[in-house]
C-alpha cells in the first residue's frame, strides 16, 4: 500500500459479513476522514484475534492479507473516486473475496482457513467501526427513521423529500436561535428550547415550500426524529437534546 495508506472509501462491519450502510456525500475519498492505516489496522487486528491465530502470523502476514483484500476491492471497482452505494454494496461477492485472499496468501506462504480469515476480518472490523464517530447526526438516516415510524395516513401526503425539507427547516430554526452551532459549548447546561416557536417557525416555512402540516402532523414527525436523536445517544434521559448545547 502506497506510504502504507489506503484510501478507503467504504467501511466494513466484517463480524456480520456485511457492509456498513453508508450514503453518498459530498466528502471525498481524499478527506482525512476516510484515511486507513493498514499499519494500525494489522496492530489491532494481532492483538484482537486468538492466541492460536497469533502464533501463525506474524505482523507482515497481516499487512500481506489485508493487501490482497483491498486490491480485489480495487479490481472489483469497488474502490472508486465516489463513496459507492448501498444498492452497489450488495453486488460484493464476499466468498469470491475470501478466496482471492486465501489463495494469494497460501502463495506468499501464509497459510488460512476460512474461518481464521473470517476472525481476521472481524477485528478489522472493530478497527473500521473505531474510526466512525456514530453521534454524527446524518439527515438521510434521520429521514429514515421518521418515515418508518409515522403513520400511513401522513406516509401518503409527504414524500421522503418533503421529510428532509422539514428536518431541514427544523435545523434552520435550531441555528438560528443558536441551539446548534460549529463551537462546543463551554458550559453543561441545557439550552432553553421554545417547541411552540419552533413549532410555528417549521410550519410556516414547510408552508412557503407548499409542504401543509398541522401542528399534530408535526408533532408526529418530530416524535419520530427523537427515535432516531435516542439510538445516536444524542438524548438524555431527561429528553434533553444534549447537541443543544
Amino acid at each position: 500500500m502506497q506510504d502504507n495508506f489506503i484510501q478507503i472509501c467504504i467501511y466494513w462491519t466484517l463480524k456480520s459479513q456485511t457492509p456498513i450502510k453508508m450514503e453518498k456525500t459530498d466528502i471525498e475519498p481524499n478527506d482525512d476522514e476516510f484515511i486507513y492505516d493498514d499499519k494500525e489496522a494489522a496492530r489491532m487486528i494481532l492483538q484482537g484475534v486468538s492466541e492460536d491465530l497469533k502464533k501463525k502470523l506474524r505482523f507482515d502476514d497481516i499487512i500481506k492479507i489485508l493487501d490482497y483484500k483491498y486490491e480485489y476491492l480495487e479490481m472489483e471497482g469497488y474502490m472508486t473516486e465516489s463513496i459507492p452505494t448501498q444498492e452497489e454494496l450488495k453486488e460484493l461477492d464476499q466468498d469470491a473475496l475470501d478466496e482471492f485472499v486465501l489463495a494469494n496468501a497460501q502463495l506468499r506462504k501464509i497459510h488460512l482457513t476460512k474461518d481464521e480469515l473470517i476472525e481476521i476480518w472481524a477485528v478489522e472490523g472493530d478497527y473500521l467501526d473505531s474510526q466512525i464517530d456514530d453521534s454524527d447526526y446524518i439527515v438521510e438516516e434521520a429521514v429514515e427513521t421518521v418515515y418508518e415510524n409515522i403513520s400511513d395516513d401522513l406516509k401518503e401526503k409527504l414524500d421522503i423529500e418533503d421529510i428532509i425539507v422539514i428536518l431541514e427547516v427544523e435545523f434552520e430554526y435550531q441555528q438560528q436561535t443558536g441551539l446548534v452551532s460549529d463551537e462546543e459549548s463551554i458550559v453543561d447546561i441545557p439550552r432553553e428550547v421554545d417547541f411552540d416557536a419552533m413549532n410555528y417557525f417549521i410550519i410556516n416555512e414547510c408552508a412557503k415550500k407548499e409542504i401543509i402540516l398541522t401542528y399534530d402532523e408535526l408533532e408526529e414527525i418530530l416524535d419520530a426524529e427523537t427515535i432516531y436523536l435516542e439510538s445516536l445517544g444524542l438524548i438524555d434521559e431527561e429528553g434533553v437534546q444534549k447537541h443543544f448545547n
